[in-house]
């Protein structure tokens, strides 16, 4: 996988995406792919979609529990492309890697990274197949998890419960909210069909792979 994804590469910037639900294992799955084109390539950098939500009026416009709010206004896509991804495919100098802080509902400033010819920058988050990223993506996962997991992986995780509150809150809001939001989303841009590589991420430590396109390599 490594080595195929630097073949893809050859000296030349891509972008890998990392797909899926939320709590398929996206962001620890990126931080092991991470660590692992590092030790054979230098030039690897790490974002996350997390990094560029809209603000918390607009991605409730359509009230906390939408599930059209969720997959349509979670995300700021405009500053996503104006800052990340157009000035890499463009080869411009540098790049934001992030551009908003969720739990503060603040914008934030951070030093802009330089970016070489060479630079492999990976891209986690929900909803990356969607039809007006796709055409960013060198190569991409696509993390796969049954809806009863992910729920499970919810309830157990610090941030939800920071954010939403307790068990019954959270189960709450991914039924009505997260849920039906990825659902409209599986739907909308078969994420599966399009990506290059899907994982079956039931088992942190046991990934299967589900599917492979192999002529990518």
């Amino acid at each position: 996988m490594v080595d195929g994804i630097l073949n893809i590469s050859s000296n030349k910037a891509i972008i890998v995406a990392i797909d899926g639900v939320d709590a398929s294992g996206k962001t620890n799955f990126a931080k092991k792919l991470y660590k692992s084109l590092r030790l054979k390539h230098s030039d690897v950098l790490l974002a996350s979609v997390d990094d560029f939500h809209n603000q918390r009026l607009v991605r409730y416009a359509k009230g906390v529990n939408s599930p059209e709010g969720f997959y349509f206004d979670s995300f700021n896509y405009s500053k996503l492309k104006d800052l990340l991804l157009d000035p890499f495919k463009n080869n411009r100098k540098f790049v934001q890697l992030k551009y908003f802080d969720c739990d503060s509902d603040k914008e934030v400033f951070v030093k802009k990274t330089r970016i070489s010819p060479s630079t492999i920058l990976i891209v986690e988050g929900i909803f990356l197949h969607r039809p007006n990223l796709i055409k960013y993506w060198d190569y991409s996962f696509f993390l796969k998890v049954d809806f009863d997991v992910a729920l499970e992986r919810n309830i157990n995780r610090e941030t939800d419960k920071f954010r939403i509150g307790n068990i019954d809150k959270i189960i709450s809001r991914y039924r009505t909210r997260y849920q039906p939001g990825q659902q409209l989303y599986i739907k909308d841009s078969r994420p599966e069909e399009k990506s290059d590589i899907v994982i079956d991420n039931s088992n942190y430590t046991l990934p299967i792979v589900i599917k492979h396109n192999f002529g990518k390599f």
